[in-house]
């Protein structure tokens, strides 16, 4: 389900064939946020394990694949705490933080996750209940990670948002291009001017 090395997707996988359980998947494993897939992704999973745990249900419900795509992507969970008042609070909240739509807001390996958890345990022993406490502590990352921002690509990504604006308002259709195989998806420097254009649109 994850990979090692993560590489920027051109293929939009249907909700219909995918190969994991539409209820347990990322968001960017569904094919539909651009984000690479690696060990983050099998965090996310676990998180949505987490919260059927401790609520007795899962975080989305739906048998419609896509709106369980869509859940994933842009809907929150609700808090575990609130659906069942025996869930410590901070249980909670490692639960969502391993849920966090951005990779880069989960956890970023299991060490961090399984040292929070091992606190979590510390304390009920000692106390018999667990106070709240700062999560992900030891959390770092060992892999090296690759900005998804524009660098050095100020000339095209200005021809882009000048095209852009002299379209704007005119009768006159126009497309962003690239060279190489047909994509899905538009090259690095058209993504920003592309991005603006679908929130312009609504």
């Amino acid at each position: 389900m994850a990979a090692i090395l993560p590489k920027e997707s051109r293929e939009l996988p249907s909700p219909t064939v995918m190969t994991a359980n539409p209820a347990y998947i990322s968001p960017e494993q569904t094919g539909r946020t651009n984000r690479p897939v690696d060990h983050r992704t099998d965090l996310y999973s676990l998180g949505v394990v987490f919260f059927e745990a401790l609520t007795g249900a899962l975080p989305f419900q739906s048998r419609d694949p896509l709106e369980l795509v869509h859940s994933h992507i842009a809907r929150e969970p609700g808090q575990p705490h609130e659906l069942n008042p025996a869930v410590p609070p901070v249980l909670s909240a490692i639960t969502l933080k391993l849920m966090a739509k951005n990779p880069e807001d989960r956890y970023q390996g299991a060490l961090a996750l399984k040292g929070d958890l091992e606190e979590c345990r510390r304390r009920f022993e000692e106390t018999g209940k667990i106070d709240d406490f700062p999560l992900a502590r030891q959390d770092f990352s060992s892999a090296l990670k690759i900005s998804r921002d524009l660098y050095g690509r100020d000339r095209e990504t200005g021809l882009s948002w000048t095209a852009s604006s002299t379209s704007a308002g005119a009768p006159r259709k126009w497309c962003l291009s690239r060279d190489g195989p047909v994509s899905a998806r538009p090259s690095s420097s058209n993504r920003p001017v592309a991005k603006s254009l679908g929130e312009a649109a609504g």
